[in-house]
């Protein structure tokens, strides 16, 4: 269970104030307390010699800071493009308000179990195009990128995997483990937006 505190930072898991701290208490000792249940992104990183599993709030990433990153990628069995560019991310529904937002991927609902899709810098011209937008899908889904990933960096939230081996193939979807966030009793998405974006 976790409780943001805000100390000045835009975020949208921060509801009380530092000044809050000891009322935050009272209302947890006397159960008037609001309590989501958020599920984490799963990613299963597969390399030459081993694999690893990582777990993110908000989203992961896949990026090659060094070439262009061609990856084949599949939304269950079905192949949906071969991306050319400097990365994707998977976010979750509660991770759509951080870096996939400043990509210029969609705010989505966190109480709708979805994953988002969202380009980063793709390539765009005669030779070779990719989808261009984000895709939103239903959140029982797996994405796949497989392909040339040499050099590639597996990035969730705000870590990345450290290994010296070749990526061949990065899994991503929800997963069984949870997190719960505990939110003043007057918590409002809509006026969180407004909030942060738009006031």
């Amino acid at each position: 269970r976790f409780i943001g505190i805000n100390n000045g930072s835009l975020g949208f898991l921060y509801d009380f104030a530092k000044d809050e701290i000891p009322e935050i208490f009272k209302k947890l000792n006397s159960n008037e307390i609001c309590e989501h249940t958020y599920p984490l992104l799963q990613g299963v990183a597969s390399f030459k010699k081993d694999k690893e599993v990582i777990y993110a709030l908000n989203e992961i990433r896949i990026e090659n800071p060094f070439h262009t990153l061609i990856s084949d990628v599949f939304i269950g069995e079905d192949q949906l493009e071969t991306y050319r560019g400097n990365g994707l991310i998977v976010a979750s529904s509660i991770g759509s308000s951080a870096y996939n937002k400043s990509l210029g991927g969609a705010l989505v609902d966190p109480d709708l179990c979805a994953l988002e899709l969202t380009e980063v810098a793709g390539i765009q011209n005669n030779a070779y195009k990719s989808l261009g937008s984000s895709l939103i899908i239903k959140g029982d889904k797996v994405i796949t990128f497989t392909g040339k990933l040499t050099h590639s960096v597996v990035g969730y939230d705000y870590m990345n995997i450290q290994k010296d081996d070749e990526l061949l193939k990065l899994e991503v979807s929800y997963s069984n483990q949870k997190v719960r966030i505990i939110y003043s009793d007057n918590h409002s998405y809509i006026q969180k937006i407004r909030k942060s974006f738009v006031l």
